[in-house]
């Protein structure tokens, strides 16, 4: 459903089907919700992108930044819609600062929205920075979530990849009339020829073990309609086969780890 906020048109992706949606608390004005299903404290890594969507009231905004080791700044957002996107990512706020602002020695740093008179008028949201190397077969991808904004998530553990293909061939006589008295064939000559070649590749990624929390968030990553894999800075569009996975629910469950499966949206032929 599309809905238009101040000459601007945004989707309405936040609830469920048969959900009454609410925007009593996502107003800004004290502590409004950002509209994400993030948890308060999210693990990234430096070069992620983050995007939150915000209601936007009438007056500019301004995204205060706090990191571990006591460092503050003040980002101006000048808005000129009722919905707006703020990025809130350690390489977003790199890019919006032109600074190494968010660094190796930050462990993790915080954000909120103030007003011009520099009252906190939205929720804190905290994020934890993941310093250690990337393994070899780690993957990124990057997903709109049920709050309607983008998220990142990685898969830390082992990647695989299955190929597969399905060939449409013709079959044709062996050899030639040389036009005159003989018909002829050699060895080389080939009675069926492959005409088409679909190629599949299916990716499987697994993650490490995972903290409670971060279950909902495999929840709503198969679930998204629009999943990325990250590879330098790049998307690449993929199509989650993954339907379904065992979610941890309860504190005595142990961690868990997930394994999902993908494929590239966009085909792969061979001929």
């Amino acid at each position: 459903q599309f809905n238009n906020y101040g000459g601007a048109y945004a989707i309405n992706n936040v609830v469920k089907h048969n959900a009454v949606w609410d925007w009593t608390d996502y107003y800004l004005g004290s502590d409004g919700k950002f509209l994400t299903n993030l948890p308060y404290n999210s693990i990234i890594r430096m070069e992620d992108n983050v995007i939150f969507n915000i209601r936007e009231t009438d007056t500019a905004k301004i995204l205060k930044v706090i990191t571990s080791n006591g460092r503050s700044i003040n980002i101006q957002n000048t808005p000129s819609f009722k919905i707006r996107a703020v990025g809130v990512g350690a390489n977003n706020i790199n890019a919006a600062t032109g600074t190494s602002f968010i660094d190796e020695d930050v462990d993790w740093y915080t954000v909120e929205l103030l007003n011009d008179a520099q009252a906190t008028i939205s929720e804190v949201k905290r994020f934890t920075l993941d310093h250690t190397c990337k393994g070899e077969g780690a993957t990124t991808l990057t997903y709109l979530n049920t709050g309607g904004s983008w998220s990142v998530f990685h898969f830390m553990g082992e990647r695989t990849k299955t190929v597969s293909n399905k060939k449409t061939k013709y079959r044709k006589n062996v050899g030639s009339f040389d036009g005159v008295s003989t018909y002829g064939y050699s060895k080389s000559d080939r009675g069926t020829t492959t005409i088409y070649n679909d190629v599949k590749e299916v990716h499987t990624i697994n993650t490490k073990y995972l903290r409670p929390n971060e279950g909902d968030l495999i929840e709503d990553l198969i679930n998204s309609p629009e999943v990325f894999e990250v590879v330098d800075g790049e998307l690449l569009a993929i199509d989650i086969n993954t339907s379904s996975v065992k979610i941890k629910k309860k504190s005595i469950d142990k961690l868990i780890s997930y394994s999902l499966q993908f494929e590239y949206a966009n085909k792969n032929l061979a001929q």
